[in-house]
């Protein structure tokens, strides 16, 4: 069974009427994903592995949902996380 981070703090960069909008395009982004099932599950708030690769927002989501832009995204363990790339932190998970 995956380990669970527990979240430090809750941050979300989209409304919930948003979230939609932000998450098609990342789980539908023609990236290879991580998928071993004994990956751990982060939570926002959760600081991601420094050797997680990041991925830039996609152009049409940062236009749509402007609060997005500083953010990057990652595929981790078949979830898709949005993540402050500053950090690391783990900021929503949009997986489907």
């Amino acid at each position: 069974m995956p380990q669970t981070y527990a979240p430090q703090q809750m941050v979300v960069p989209a409304a919930p009427v948003q979230v939609p909008i932000v998450q098609a395009p990342i789980v539908q982004a023609p990236i290879v994903a991580a998928t071993d099932d004994d990956e751990p599950v982060y939570r926002v708030g959760s600081v991601l592995p420094a050797n997680v690769p990041l991925y830039a927002i996609p152009q049409n989501v940062a236009l749509s949902v402007p609060a997005t832009r500083p953010y990057s995204y990652a595929w981790l363990g078949g979830r898709a996380y949005v993540v402050d790339p500053a950090t690391s932190v783990v900021v929503a998970d949009v997986t489907e």
